[in-house]
C-alpha cells in the first residue's frame, strides 16, 4: 500500500506531495511550507531538484533527510510557488499527484528558513512567507 493511500493530505507545514510536472514523466517531490492561510487557504510549496554546481546551495539535502532523494538534493526556491489547497487535495483525488512521507521538524525548519535566505526565492513568495509564517519561517 502507497504511503497516499494509508495518509491523508491536509496540506499542513512539512507534508510532502508528488506530481509530475507538465512535459515531465517523473515525479517531483514538493514540501508546504505555510500553514494553511487566507479565503479560499492556501500554501506556499517548494520543490527540490538534484545539487549541480550552480545550485541554490541555502539548503541541501541528501538520502538521510528524506527517503525520496537518492542524492544530494537542493530546495529550489527559485521555483517556490502558491497553491490552493482545495486544488492540491483536487490532483490527489484526480490520482494526478499523490501524498508522500512528510519531513521531519529539523528538516522542515531549514527549509522554511532557507525560502528567506536564498537570493533566488520571487520576493512575492517572500512577501507572503513573512506575512503568513513569520515565526516558523525565520
Amino acid at each position: 500500500m502507497s504511503y497516499s493511500r494509508r495518509k491523508r493530505f491536509n496540506a499542513n507545514p512539512g507534508e510532502t506531495i508528488l506530481f509530475v510536472l507538465f512535459g515531465e514523466s517523473k515525479p517531483h517531490l514538493r514540501v508546504v511550507v505555510t500553514p494553511p492561510a487566507g479565503d479560499p487557504p492556501q500554501v506556499v510549496l517548494v520543490g527540490f531538484t538534484t545539487k549541480r554546481r550552480l545550485s541554490d546551495a541555502t539548503v541541501v539535502l541528501s538520502s538521510h533527510h528524506h527517503p525520496f532523494f537518492d542524492r544530494e538534493t537542493v530546495a529550489n526556491y527559485a521555483y517556490a510557488s502558491i497553491h490552493s489547497v482545495e486544488g492540491l487535495m483536487q490532483r490527489i483525488e484526480d490520482g494526478i499527484a499523490e501524498a508522500h512521507e512528510p519531513f521531519r521538524r529539523e528538516e522542515l525548519k531549514l527549509i522554511q528558513k532557507g525560502i528567506l535566505q536564498s537570493r533566488r526565492t520571487p520576493r512575492g513568495i517572500q512577501q507572503y512567507c513573512r506575512k503568513f509564517c513569520a515565526h516558523q519561517c525565520q
